[in-house]
């Protein structure tokens, strides 16, 4: 839902000739003086916020109820589908699959990213992802219900960051030595 929201975003960005400094067009409101963009953003931003915000309660007690860890928070933040179904089948055909579906993660990451990308661009997304991690914290820290002096929650996430962050590096480094 998040990424068709995105999608549509950046396809208005581009419509309308909003770039971004680097000359990619992402998926931020660009302005609030051209009246018709506005309303048009406005429109797509609420036709998707208001079903994600409609679910969200369901999703936290969800979580609560099951006792959902902050590393399978993180890993399930942002991740495609067809990746999960990979994970879940990477889960039953090897048996220390839990050390390595940060890495598989970041490997189907890059992936996605070849099919669409130069190098340098998917550089760019690599460092992008990297910085933006504390986003998918705050999200899992809110999901959860964490709270600032939860320290083995927190230590978890610090942990869980440092891996994503490596595993990123590796899969880009693996890619562009291929």
């Amino acid at each position: 839902m998040i990424h068709e929201r995105d999608v549509k975003h950046r396809a208005l960005n581009t419509e309308f000739g909003y770039p971004e400094p680097d000359g990619s067009f992402g998926i931020g409101c660009k302005s609030s003086v051209d009246q018709e963009y506005k309303r048009r953003y406005d429109e797509i931003e609420s036709r998707f916020r208001k079903p994600y915000d409609d679910q969200l309660p369901a999703l936290h007690r969800w979580a609560l109820e099951n006792s959902m860890s902050v590393y399978e928070c993180l890993l399930m933040d942002d991740i495609w589908d067809d990746d999960l179904k990979a994970l879940a089948k990477l889960s039953t055909m090897e048996e220390d699959w839990q050390f390595q579906p940060i890495i598989a993660k970041a490997r189907f990451m890059v992936a996605r990213w070849k099919e669409e990308h130069v190098v340098g661009e998917i550089q760019r997304r690599v460092k992008i992802e990297s910085s933006h991690f504390h986003y998918a914290a705050a999200r899992c820290r809110n999901l959860l219900g964490l709270k600032p002096w939860d320290l083995a929650a927190q230590k978890a996430i610090f942990d869980y960051g440092k891996e994503w962050k490596s595993a990123l590096e590796f899969a880009f480094g693996s890619l562009t030595a291929a």
